[in-house]
């Protein structure tokens, strides 16, 4: 039986060092994501003053255009997605580990204290 026990100890230190990973990861990418949604505005107005000249409507009517102010933000929301993914990831592997208690025995509790 303490086998059984030293061996989930160990199982829930290797998931916990296994989420952590997973969750520096998701920062960095958040933080990569967030740097290349500035870049990437700097990109898209530098396109716009180099073809828009000074005249909104003809980004309208060019659909190229638009095409070319939206495309710097692509790996923004690539980084954006992959890190949502990360984050998700390390809550499931953290879920067996974690307590949940209803409401009545979260009042039970305070009531105790």
């Amino acid at each position: 039986m303490s086998s059984k026990v030293k061996s989930n100890d160990n199982q829930e230190l290797i998931d916990k060092r296994c989420a952590r990973e997973k969750l520096l990861r998701s920062k960095f990418y958040r933080m990569m994501a967030f740097g290349c949604a500035l870049a990437a505005f700097v990109v898209s107005g530098s396109i716009f003053e180099n073809l828009g000249h000074h005249d909104s409507y003809y980004i309208i009517r060019n659909p190229l255009v638009i095409a070319l102010l939206l495309l710097p933000f692509v790996p923004a929301a690539f980084l954006a997605i992959l890190s949502k993914k990360r984050r998700q990831q390390a809550i499931n592997l953290m879920k067996p580990y974690s307590q949940t208690i209803s409401k009545a025995q979260w009042r039970e509790l305070k009531e105790q204290e």
